[in-house]
C-alpha cells in the first residue's frame, strides 16, 4: 500500500517597498519596489529600486517615509502599506448599522486577550490595536485606504 501525498502551490507574500521621492525633482512622488539601504558609513542614499535585472530605475528616497506592503487590499483592490490611514466599516450582525473607524497601520508586537503575536495591525486613537486580518477575515467588515500619515496627518485628527 502507497501512500498518495498531495502538496497544494502556496502562493508567496509579495515583498514591496514604497517610499517618497527625494531628487532635484523634489515632487514628493511616492513610488513602490525594492529597498535598497546603504551599509553604514556609505554616503549613498537610501533607494526604492524598480525594474528588472535588464533594466532599473533607482530613485532617492526619504527614509522616514520607507513603508512595507501589508500583502493585503483594501476594499477598493488598493495595497495596504504601512502608515497608511484606512477606514475601518464594522456592521453588526444585522447589517443595519454600521461603526466607523479611522486607523493607522503599524507593524509590530500587539496583544489581543490572551495572544501576543507579532505583525501587521491597525492602531485606532482609543490605542486600541486589531490586527489588520481580523479586518481582512471577518465578515461584515471592511477596509478602505483613504491617505497616509506623511501626507494627510490631519486625518489621524478625526480619529
Amino acid at each position: 500500500m502507497t501512500a498518495t501525498i498531495r502538496f497544494e502551490e502556496k502562493k508567496m507574500r509579495e515583498i514591496l517597498f514604497r517610499g517618497k521621492r527625494i531628487d532635484n525633482l523634489d515632487n514628493g512622488e511616492w513610488v513602490e519596489g525594492n529597498l535598497f539601504i546603504p551599509d553604514e558609513g556609505h554616503d549613498a542614499p537610501t533607494e526604492i529600486c524598480m525594474g528588472t535585472d535588464i533594466v532599473r530605475i533607482t530613485y532617492a528616497i526619504d527614509p522616514d517615509t520607507i513603508s512595507e506592503f501589508t500583502g493585503l487590499y483594501d476594499a477598493n483592490g488598493k495595497r495596504i502599506f504601512e502608515g497608511d490611514v484606512v477606514l475601518a466599516v464594522y456592521r453588526n450582525g444585522r447589517g443595519k448599522k454600521a461603526n466607523k473607524y479611522i486607523g493607522v497601520i503599524a507593524y509590530g508586537e500587539i496583544l489581543e486577550g490572551d495572544s501576543r503575536h507579532t505583525g501587521f495591525h491597525i492602531t485606532f486613537k482609543c490605542h486600541v490595536r486589531k490586527s489588520i486580518l481580523w479586518w481582512c477575515e471577518t465578515k461584515n467588515t471592511y477596509l478602505k485606504v483613504i491617505g497616509n500619515k506623511w501626507d494627510n496627518p490631519e486625518l489621524l485628527d478625526e480619529r
